[in-house]
């Protein structure tokens, strides 16, 4: 009967992809026809196809093929690299080749063009700045491993070109066919004279020691161990730590014994913005559920970055129990208020709420076998008692030890299942706690703005949407209502507004409360709102006054809260009872100051 009743919704989507899909394939037809007309044109005129020497359409990655004025701009690039190479100029700062500013189209949904300066150096970085040179880069891309293109995917787009490399692509425009032609030549310049010297470290035997006093394995070794230190600790504290002389030594191995690989350091530099944040919270360079390295999948609702693998037995799950996003690819879930979510918790406190009961059964188990062995043995050498403690007793828990990054798949699906669907690891103080306990240390927590005590009671099954009645919410629900009619008697012009309705008798208001959403305006804490609505919280639910969540928020002058609300989808045109909408409140309580509150609410009234 269920299946019966969803069917209309099935056909209907079906429908809808199909239609996308049709869609799609007369964009790319026309898109084919337009780069056709392009080049037949262009043949006509009797000159160079960009589009076959860029390989753009073949997926060939062989050389650019380059006109006169980037060839001579690439030539010269290179004598010059190679003077610095021949000189000392190599063991100094690198020495800017090119400098200027180009647009740069971002990556997120919007694809939006920003005017940036640009900076290439004879170490065979291109970086980039918001406002000329000074300050601190905001990315850098190693061109050791990339190349440079003509972007011709999309016809409309004038003097561009692509700087593709593993890690990121930029698409860049110039200010005109001559800047363009520069740009490209001191890049593939640049790119040329690089590969040629690893080609001839390659080819030619290596010196015995380098000029920091060590030989080639040496060096490595220590690279390999300062790049390994971030991702077994925390990959933003130790890479901020790392002295100049830990630098040098990286930046010497790099140069002189030719090793540009793409080593920890390196790939944590070219993480996105946001995901470096996520990565800073107590845990989060590993995944949650089975340690693996980096993880780029996340649980919104329960504050754990993940695996891929993990990601998709999560996915299995059902989103009532994990919402699975990923940190690179759903750019537009990780707002500041999500992200700040995930720093407050991390993976390491969420799993002592979801694994507290392992970790206290495995420290009982191990002190158990201690203990016993100091009774029964007191003449036994300390070396036997450490090795019994390597093989201890089976415990109920033991087919449901954590599960390790090679693990097969199974046994990850078995223990995740039972982690958060059947709750068996909890602590014994989570599970003592009785249902009173845990929804009033909710609603506490709301009213604090305590992030890491809201999840704890939400772990511990506390009902996001259970009414809260207490004195203290019946002084909340006392302060709105008095906000309330300030506002509707401004916007009124001065006359005092409607008496509650018959409906609204007393005992109705003595016996109704509010929410842990409501609760959670007094906090003004984004991160709480972000876990409660991610843990299904209703944002429709109303006071006994008929008031929402969106409607605390603006009377108690929370704009940061009330424009989250609105992007989750609240209802700007819900009354309360004395018929004022959000906007009438807003409005009563004066000027509105934050310009993109007012522009959202005004497009949601219309």
């Amino acid at each position: 009967l269920v299946l019966r009743g969803l069917e209309p919704h099935i056909r209907r989507t079906l429908a809808l992809a199909d239609r996308h899909k049709d869609e799609e394939r007369s964009v790319q037809q026309q898109l084919d026809a337009d780069i056709a007309r392009y080049r037949e044109e262009l043949a006509n005129a009797g000159g160079e196809d960009p589009l076959t020497a860029d390989e753009a359409h073949s997926g060939g990655v062989g050389p650019l093929q380059m006109s006169s004025v980037q060839s001579e701009w690439a030539q010269d690039i290179s004598h010059r690299m190679r003077k610095l190479a021949a000189g000392s100029g190599l063991t100094g700062e690198p020495e800017v080749l090119h400098q200027g500013y180009l647009l740069k189209r971002s990556t997120n949904m919007i694809g939006d063009w920003k005017r940036r300066y640009f900076v290439l150096d004879s170490a065979g970085l291109l970086q980039y700045y918001r406002s000329g040179s000074k300050g601190g880069a905001q990315s850098t891309v190693d061109l050791h491993t990339a190349t440079v293109k003509v972007d011709a995917e999309d016809p409309t787009l004038r003097l561009c070109f692509r700087v593709v490399s593993p890690q990121k692509v930029y698409t860049l425009q110039a200010e005109n066919e001559q800047d363009r032609a520069y740009w490209m030549g001191a890049i593939q310049g640049v790119i040329a004279s690089l590969l040629n010297n690893l080609s001839s470290v390659h080819s030619s035997p290596a010196p015995d020691r380098t000029q920091s006093g060590m030989n080639a394995d040496e060096l490595e070794f220590n690279v390999k161990r300062l790049a390994a230190t971030p991702a077994r600790q925390g990959p933003s504290g130790h890479r901020r730590s790392l002295s100049a002389g830990d630098v040098a030594l990286i930046r010497s191995l790099e140069r002189s014994e030719g090793l540009t690989g793409s080593h920890p350091l390196d790939s944590e530099n070219d993480v996105d913005a946001h995901l470096q944040d996520l990565r800073e919270a107590e845990g989060n360079f590993a995944c949650a559920d089975c340690g693996s390295r980096l993880p780029d999948w996340a649980s919104l609702n329960l504050g754990v970055l993940l695996c891929i693998e993990c990601s998709g037995i999560h996915r299995r799950l059902g989103v009532h129990i994990s919402k699975v996003r990923s940190t690179t690819l759903d750019v537009k879930v990780w707002e500041p208020s999500v992200v700040d979510l995930f720093q407050e918790t991390g993976n390491d406190f969420a799993n002592s709420l979801w694994e507290g009961g392992l970790q206290e059964a495995e420290l009982k188990e191990a002190s158990d076998i201690w203990n016993t062995s100091l009774e029964n043995a007191p003449n036994v050498a300390v070396s036997r008692r450490k090795e019994s403690l390597l093989s201890p007793q089976p415990s109920p828990l033991s087919n449901l030890r954590k599960p390790g990054a090679r693990d097969p798949a199974a046994r990850k699906e078995s223990y995740i299942v039972a982690k958060y669907a059947d709750r068996a690891f909890l602590s014994k103080r989570l599970s003592a706690m009785s249902p009173e306990e845990v929804q009033g240390s909710l609603w506490r927590a709301c009213r604090e703005g305590n992030v890491r005590a809201a999840m704890t009671a939400v772990v511990a099954g506390a009902d996001i949407n259970a009414v809260c009645s207490d004195h203290g919410a019946q002084q909340a629900i006392q302060a709105m209502e008095n906000s309330a009619r300030a506002c509707a008697q401004a916007v009124s012009g001065g006359s005092s507004p409607a008496d509650l309705s018959p409906a609204a008798t007393q005992d109705r208001l003595d016996c109704c409360g509010i929410t842990a959403l409501h609760l959670a305006v007094q906090g003004k804490t984004p991160a709480v709102l972000e876990l409660l609505t991610y843990g299904g919280a209703r944002l429709e639910a109303r006071d006994p006054h008929g008031r929402t969540p969106l409607h605390y928020t603006i009377l108690g002058r929370w704009d940061p809260g009330a424009k989250l609300l609105l992007k989750k989808g609240a209802d700007v045109s819900a009354a309360d009872r004395l018929k004022s909408n959000t906007m009438e409140m807003a409005m009563g309580r004066g000027r509105i100051e934050d310009e993109e509150l007012f522009v959202m609410l005004a497009d949601n009234t219309r």
